[in-house]
């Protein structure tokens, strides 16, 4: 079943119609970055970590008028996740033990604290439409 829910309008009543402080765009997809602006607060920032391929086109006076800080990130160069895809592919790790705790979104600040006192090593949120 496909979940049919608007991802802005789900921010927005999380978020008391704020937006969120904070938005990665990692798909790479070219709608992404004109969704991550629909998704931020006033005052907030984009991170931009997906690679796409095809170029993305938004309304720059949105990112101005909403003082939105657009932030470009490169983690890795391509050799690094071609060799993390291989790795990921032989399955000979048990991924999965990585995940020390699965919280619901609600205590986010709960799982950060957990990350920050190296209680948890990665902590999975998961929102309340999931």
């Amino acid at each position: 079943m496909v979940d049919e829910t608007d991802p802005a309008e789900a921010v927005r009543d999380l978020s008391r119609g704020l937006g969120a402080d904070v938005v990665f765009e990692c798909a790479g997809h070219p709608s992404a970055v004109p969704q991550a602006l629909n998704l931020v607060r006033k005052g907030g920032r984009i991170g931009i970590l997906g690679q796409g391929h095809s170029d993305s086109s938004f309304n720059t006076a949105t990112l101005s008028y909403r003082e939105v800080e657009l932030i470009g990130v490169r983690a890795y160069d391509p050799k690094v996740w071609h060799r993390s895809y291989d790795v990921l592919e032989s399955q000979q790790f048990p991924l999965e033990s990585l995940i020390t705790h699965r919280l619901p979104l609600e205590e986010a600040a709960h799982g950060i604290e957990l990350m920050k006192s190296k209680q948890g090593l990665k902590v999975m949120f998961t929102p309340n439409w999931a």
